[in-house]
């Protein structure tokens, strides 16, 4: 299959043919043709394109073409010069800049931005924005300019041509007999809903409601427009499965035996999965398995019923617990547009061999749930994560590609670009492994803050796991307060723990980390080092390059078993100390590096 960068043009007829009956109510203020003049800052570090990305390209964001509206985003055009913002253009007019779309995310990256604590910290750029104010079945052509530090533009990258979307039917779960009291099950209702929609309909949960339901199944072409709120039942029977291995989730879509496409969760209600207690403002009780009585709701009812009804172990009954979505063999998927998700039982989105995914205008608090992963995209590719606030209670978007020999017969993850979120609590901005035996390439995370993580990149695997990570770009962030557990920026090691069996974990190559770059960050305060590294002797990781990096307050570097890598313009106020604990080291270079 091409890369999907590298097919505009299919994208384009793809967008416009697929979604062409689709309803996407977009509810965020956005660009409407009133201009503007805020800029970013000049970028310090590399803005070039990645290399698997064509340069200044305008894309429409997948899942975004709607009847009224649009999402666009383009990859950094190749310039010599800082560029210190973005114009677009709709149909030869100015219609504004990017960055003004008033989004929750964008209004935590300005407050990170207002704070003077992080007047030093890096300037995130904004390459995306949302059109509103269209009419369905109307064609419109686009195009960007990069500005530079004195205001001018500079066009780039070619026209892009789009025709919204017709305008669709809505079906109101109320029309099916839901009462959205928040109290009587209306899990029927919402089905029955679900199931009449046409091919391009939409499913509406009306705003100032409350639906109480358990477990529901989408279907190909289906928007489920969410603008009140969706709660989880919080009886365990209801998420009982056929072969009862694992619990349903609240919200699925496809399965081994049905492939689904072009399916969209948006609104500007909230998803709650009532998985555990609220133990304060923006936080839910941080369980385990000997805790989980005390501290959960759904989470402690699917513990239980496990114990008593399935008797497995008291470690495999806690891992009964149903993740707020789960997606498998979709093609199409597209989940935001003011959206929020909270409070799972087990992990807030799963998706599983699956194609072209997009986050967009999301907001994710599970923190401090136990597990509460963001997103697990696993042996899967295409995945867009943009414009979105993760509040966790473990990793926010993590890679997974399997474990073993039987893992590395899986597909790949591949084709990631995270961009312009902004990153709360949790164990891991950006988390790749550790399931690697597919192997984890192309991934490019630019732009975000990280406010308060453990971690901005974590590179996790365990011998016996295979595979790999290769060509992986971190780069143009900030990151502040990395002091959550053990409070190191950047990660890369293959002695992760190791959770599977052996039986599982039974490759005998790798897992082999290669061809990673890390530049243009600031990094404010750490508990734990700056930089940890740890190689496995039999698969030394090799080409992880550091570049532009400047650490302040952060412990230093701790580096073991790393080959034929670099440092270029790393600077601390440690000083030469920040290199003092490297171990087991060849072929490093530094270069305006102190050492």
């Amino acid at each position: 299959m091409p890369h999907r960068r590298c097919w505009i043009v299919a994208l384009v007829l793809v967008t416009a043919l697929c979604v062409g009956a689709v309803s996407i109510l977009v509810t965020r203020h956005t660009l409407d043709g009133t201009g503007g003049t805020q800029h970013a800052s000049a970028s310090p570090a590399d803005t070039s394109p990645a290399p698997w990305q064509a340069s200044g390209t305008l894309l429409a964001v997948p899942g975004t073409t709607g009847p009224t509206g649009l999402t666009l985003a383009w990859t950094a055009p190749q310039v010599s010069w800082p560029i210190a913002g973005y114009r677009l253009q709709r149909d030869g007019h100015d219609i504004g800049e990017s960055g003004q779309d008033h989004t929750a995310a964008q209004s935590a990256l300005a407050a990170f931005r207002a704070d003077p604590d992080n007047s030093a910290a890096y300037t995130t750029a904004t390459r995306y924005v949302t059109v509103t104010g269209l009419a369905p079945l109307t064609t419109h052509s686009f195009s960007v300019e990069a500005l530079d530090e004195h205001g001018q533009s500079h066009p780039f990258g070619k026209e892009l041509t789009i025709t919204t979307a017709a305008a669709s039917s809505i079906t109101d779960v109320l029309s099916m007999g839901a009462t959205g009291d928040g109290t009587h099950d209306d899990t029927a209702a919402i089905q029955r809903a679900i199931d009449a929609s046409p091919a391009g309909g939409t499913v509406l949960l009306p705003a100032g409601k409350t639906f109480l339901s358990g477990p529901l199944q989408l279907k190909s072409q289906l928007t489920l427009d969410v603008e009140g709120t969706l709660l989880g039942s919080t009886v365990a029977t209801d998420y009982r499965s056929p072969d009862s291995a694992q619990p349903k989730p609240l919200i699925s879509a496809g399965s081994d035996a049905e492939e689904v496409r072009d399916i969209r969760i948006i609104g500007g209600g909230t998803i709650n999965g009532q998985g555990w207690k609220t133990v304060a403002q923006q936080q839910f009780a941080k369980g385990n398995d000997s805790t989980v009585v005390s501290t959960g709701l759904l989470a402690a009812a699917q513990d239980a019923y496990a114990r008593s009804a399935l008797n497995p172990s008291a470690s495999k009954a806690y891992q009964w617990r149903s993740s707020l979505i789960s997606v498998r063999h979709t093609t199409g998927l597209y989940v935001g547009g003011g959206l929020s998700l909270v409070n799972p039982s087990m992990h807030v989105l799963t998706v599983n061999d699956s194609h072209t995914v997009t986050l967009d205008g999301l907001t994710v608090d599970s923190y401090d749930t136990n597990n509460g992963d963001g997103i697990d995209f696993a042996n899967s590719q295409g995945l867009d994560v943009l414009d979105s606030i993760f509040d966790t209670g473990d990793d926010s978007v993590d890679l997974n590609a399997g474990y073993g020999t039987e893992g590395e017969k899986e597909q790949p993850v591949s084709d990631v670009w995270v961009f312009d979120n902004y990153f709360r609590h949790g164990h891991a901005a950006l988390a790749l492994g550790s399931g690697t035996a597919a192997g984890i390439s192309q991934v490019l995370a630019e732009d975000n803050v990280v406010n308060g993580s453990a971690s901005g990149l974590r590179v996790k695997s365990s011998a016996g796991n295979g595979g790999g990570v290769h060509d992986i770009i971190f780069r143009n962030s900030a990151l502040s307060d990395i002091t959550e557990e053990q409070g190191e920026p950047f990660v890369v090691t293959g002695r992760y723990p190791q959770s599977q069996a052996a039986s599982t974990a039974n490759a005998t190559d790798g897992p082999l980390f290669h061809d990673i770059s890390v530049s243009g960050c600031t990094i404010d305060t750490t508990s734990g080092p700056g930089i940890a590294i740890t190689g496995l002797a039999s698969a030394p990781p090799t080409r992880i390059n550091f570049s532009s990096l400047r650490f302040t307050h952060a412990k230093p570097a701790q580096i073991s078993g790393l080959q034929n890598s670099s440092f270029t313009d790393v600077t601390s106020d440690l000083g030469a100390g920040f290199f003092a604990q490297l171990t087991d080291d060849s072929g490093l270079v530094f270069t305006r590096t102190p050492r």
